[in-house]
């Protein structure tokens, strides 16, 4: 399961295993390769747009953002040297949860503070 915030206020949660994730994925990339992104950018551009809605789903279509979401943290390397790889790699074994700090002064830059199985922390 991952719980996933906006600079500390609960956007939504998701629970699934291995096989969820790579669908998502799939998914994802199919969207990005709709409007001409890279599934990174697409992500980042999902945020920049939550973050103009005040920390809300800025679409009628929620699913979809959180779909765009849940695939881009999962992504996220851990780095954590005693668990290499994604957040989706450690999914079956711990929940996590994700809290996107978005930088006031530059909206396209933000972090992402993890907590769960392990802590690790992310900049993008």
């Amino acid at each position: 399961m991952i719980n996933v915030a906006i600079d500390g206020k609960k956007l939504f949660e998701w629970e699934g295993d291995a096989e969820a994730v790579a669908r998502i994925n799939e998914e994802t990339t199919r969207i990005a390769r709709q409007v001409e992104a890279s599934p990174q950018a697409l992500w980042q551009s999902t945020l920049f747009y939550i973050r103009q809605n005040r920390g809300h789903f800025s679409t009628r279509k929620p699913e979809i953002e959180m779909l765009i979401l849940t695939s881009g943290l999962l992504s996220m390397p851990t780095q954590h040297p005693e668990h290499p790889g994604v957040f989706g790699d450690y999914l079956e074994l711990w929940s996590f949860d994700f809290d996107i700090k978005i930088d006031p002064e530059d909206e396209k830059r933000f972090t992402v503070d993890v907590n769960g199985g392990f802590t690790a922390q992310g900049t993008a």
